[in-house]
């Protein structure tokens, strides 16, 4: 009863303006979700590069490396030159 008076009052119908809303509310969420999705495509791609130049200056050889003690597990930051191979895999083991 009272959706008909107000129908006949602003001469608006209220399921149209319902519709319109609903409409309105999966456009805002369509693009609440396509900002997260850009951000983290952004931030996907900016830990890709990190890791590339990580990997890079490890192949030329700069960066430091670190040297465990297997017997009390100290670890022991030195720079790459003092120490045989560059590989990102190499562990310098000593007893």
């Amino acid at each position: 009863m009272a959706k008909k008076k107000a129908e006949q009052a602003t001469g608006i119908d209220l399921n149209d303006a319902q519709k319109r809303m609903d409409q309105y509310v999966k456009a805002c969420d369509k693009a609440k979700k396509g900002k997260i999705t850009a951000l983290s495509m952004i931030g996907v791609t900016i830990l890709c590069l990190l890791i590339l130049l990580v990997v890079s200056l490890k192949m030329r050889g700069i960066g430091f490396t670190a040297v465990v003690d297997g017997n009390s597990g100290n670890v022991t930051v030195v720079q790459s030159g003092e120490v045989q191979g560059t590989k990102l895999a190499d562990i310098v083991t000593t007893k």
